[in-house]
């Protein structure tokens, strides 16, 4: 089994249903027209599209598997295999259901801001094929991704099966991430415009422009699965540390892979990336013994320049 298998094994079943999931919300999307025109169809195209290549789903899986290591201290606890979702009595398949539909939702989000990414790089390639602003213009494909975004809200608003608190606890994270997205993105942009060319960044504003675009959701995406299994203050913590750090090394590992970054000095940058990495491991041992907690480990462990897993990333 190579790494890639080993770390999605505990929850490949869950990532399975979170594309038959998204696709059903894409399809809720294109239902959701107030009145059919002869404009609908274009429009559900441009919103399609970015799908109909398969993505590497890291967001999803970092979500399933921080639930999975947070859940380990309540199913200890109980004695139970199943988890209430904060008070919303959901066991079982019901429970698996909750997770699917959650991790789904955090796609939604991370495709939204890739759509977006597209159009402020003037890409016109995403997954092998041609970028929804190369595609349909900048136009469209920024009110595409604004309506991926609608509708993550749209779909956690609708679980009944979470207890109201948790709901609006997860609405108010992803409204923080997506703010700090946003921010990151503009910084990176402002930096970029710097008054010469040769004008390089203070290190520490690099690390928060990528710490805003890249780690925030990383992290929200691990909180969220320590949210909605109940799980004490100390797991969320971990968890929430642990993605932050994951993301800003995976970032500042593309950086080096890539150049394309707006610091230049490497050393610093590999130095730095490290950094991350021991402290995302340290965050792993705080979390319960269980299955996916060693693949959230395995993840860490196996990121690096070049490496084969830092596909999943994209």
């Amino acid at each position: 089994m190579n790494t890639l298998q080993y770390v999605v094994q505990p929850v490949a079943r869950e990532l399975e249903r979170v594309e038959a999931c998204l696709d059903d919300q894409i399809g809720r999307i294109e239902g959701g027209h107030a009145l059919r025109n002869s404009w609908s169809d274009s429009a559900d195209r441009a919103v399609r599209h970015l799908f109909r290549t398969r993505g590497k789903r890291l967001r999803p899986l970092l979500f399933l598997l921080s639930a999975g290591s947070a859940q380990s201290v309540q199913s200890a606890q109980s004695g139970e295999g199943g988890r209430s979702g904060g008070g919303g009595g959901t066991t079982g398949s019901g429970w698996e259901d909750v997770l699917v539909q959650i991790a789904t939702a955090v796609e939604l989000i991370h495709s939204a801001s890739l759509v977006h990414d597209d159009v402020i790089d003037e890409a016109v390639l995403r997954r092998r094929r041609a970028s929804v602003n190369k595609r349909y213009g900048n136009k469209i494909a920024v009110l595409s991704g604004d309506i991926l975004f609608t509708q993550f809200y749209a779909l956690v608003g609708s679980i009944d099966a979470l207890s109201p608190e948790v709901r609006l606890a997860l609405l108010a994270l992803f409204t923080d991430v997506t703010r700090r997205m946003c921010f990151g993105q503009i910084f990176e942009e402002q930096i970029r415009r710097g008054p010469t060319a040769s004008t390089a960044p203070k290190f520490e504003d690099y690390l928060d422009t990528i710490d805003n675009k890249t780690a925030s959701l990383m992290s929200g995406c691990c909180e969220a699965g320590a949210l909605v299994t109940g799980a004490p203050g100390g797991v969320v913590e971990a968890l929430r540390g642990y993605g932050h750090h994951l993301g800003m090394a995976y970032q500042l590992f593309d950086d080096l892979d890539d150049r394309d970054g707006v610091y230049r000095d490497l050393d610093r940058i590999a130095a730095e990336a490290d950094t991350h990495v021991k402290a995302a491991l340290d965050m792993v041992t705080r979390l319960p013994e269980s299955e996916a907690t060693d693949r959230l480990g395995a993840i860490v462990s196996a990121i690096g320049p070049g490496t084969a897993l830092s596909l999943l990333y994209h």
